[in-house]
């Protein structure tokens, strides 16, 4: 990808003086420009905005200065790329602690809702409830062994009905007997 680009519009025989600039935006390349000019029409003005031009430079400039000033500009361009990296990571890391912080209220709240309640069932479908809620699932559900028989039963279940669950419960006996 390009870092920056240089434009001295005194050495460009073309017609038109943002040509090769024009058919770099074309392509997608948004990076900063630095243009240098001997002179600056209002027609060109317009150019350099609409273009995206960051830096102007009236010439005739001395190559030590010109080298001094692309340095401040890779410099700013640099500046500019950091902070907007920083600030992505900063979003994106306030979106995952809020998220997170939405996990444990809702598991505060679960523990507050069930530490009162005696009934299994209950308690398990509250807790399906939150797991589904938790992990973005579409379904959830909690089978249990029964004792007596060994099978597995269905005590709590959320977005499955009956059939799927059924269909569930099969594969999972299927799989709990191979073990």
């Amino acid at each position: 990808p390009t870092d920056v680009i240089l434009v001295d519009i005194s050495l460009l025989r073309s017609a038109s003086p943002f040509a090769g600039l024009n058919a770099q935006r074309r392509m997608g390349c948004a990076a900063p420009a630095i243009l240098y000019v001997p002179r600056l029409t209002a027609q060109m003005a317009a150019d350099v905005f609409s273009l995206g031009v960051k830096e102007l430079v009236l010439k005739p400039i001395e190559d030590d200065v010109r080298l001094a000033k692309l340095a401040e500009f890779v410099a700013k361009v640099e500046t500019e790329r950091n902070q907007a990296a920083v600030q992505e990571n900063l979003s994106k890391t306030q979106t995952n602690l809020q998220r997170r912080l939405e996990e444990m209220t809702t598991l505060s709240k679960i523990g507050k809702a069930i530490g009162g309640l005696t009934d299994v069932d209950t308690i398990l479908a509250h807790i399906v409830e939150a797991a589904v809620y938790l992990t973005r699932a579409d379904e959830g559900a909690v089978f249990l062994v029964e004792e007596a028989t060994g099978e597995l039963v269905l005590r709590a279940e959320q977005g499955m009905g009956t059939q799927r669950a059924a269909a569930l419960r099969r594969q999972l006996t299927r799989m709990w007997s191979i073990v």
